[in-house]
């Protein structure tokens, strides 16, 4: 699993089990009914060959039935996932995407980010810009929460957290730091 490769081709795969195991699906529109005439029999039809043809009304009806019963087993599987217990804190809805890409980072990405944003709150200078730039187009929430538990003396006594989400508007934060702002809402 360490290796790229060997990664990306069952993260793919995890990402289609993981939709069709844990959310709800939307049935596909019923068919339109077609009323050939006999000319219309005779034409030959325009759609493209690479198209598939157009679900019959039993197809319809089947995978309608096998839709509704996927949603209830989805339904069933998060409702498992996310029982209150003693041996953890169980997600909320917000963290299925968490849930599911968290298998595509290996140990040891996720702990490059975490050196990478403990080393940021410990050069000091100006932090807030710097994780600021360093967090761009990654998803760094996981990695900060990380290291926040890692260092709370830094990250929570300091105050070094609220001057790290200082910069980020809180649309921002919401989308984007959701783990930090659920644990640590008074620092941010």
């Amino acid at each position: 699993m360490e290796k790229r490769q060997s990664r990306e081709i069952l993260w793919e795969s995890w990402q289609v089990v993981w939709r069709e195991l844990t959310e709800q699906q939307d049935p596909p529109a019923k068919p339109k009914e077609e009323k050939k005439s006999l000319m219309g029999k005779l034409k030959r039809s325009k759609q493209p060959s690479w198209q598939k043809a157009p679900m019959t009304l039993d197809q319809w009806k089947a995978e309608v039935k096998r839709v509704k019963q996927a949603n209830e087993d989805a339904a069933e599987l998060w409702a498992a996932i996310a029982a209150e217990s003693d041996a953890y804190q169980a997600p909320t809805e917000a963290d299925g995407k968490l849930l599911m890409n968290l298998f595509a980072r290996s140990p040891g990405a996720m702990t490059k980010q975490v050196n990478a944003v403990r080393q940021i709150a410990e050069q000091g200078g100006n932090s807030g810009r710097v994780f600021a730039d360093y967090q761009q187009g990654k998803d760094i929430d996981l990695p900060l929460l990380a290291a926040v538990c890692q260092r709370p003396d830094l990250f929570l006594e300091d105050g070094l957290l609220k001057d790290f989400m200082m910069g980020f508007p809180d649309g921002l934060k919401n989308q984007q730091f959701g783990l930090c702002l659920r644990f640590f809402p008074d620092h941010v």
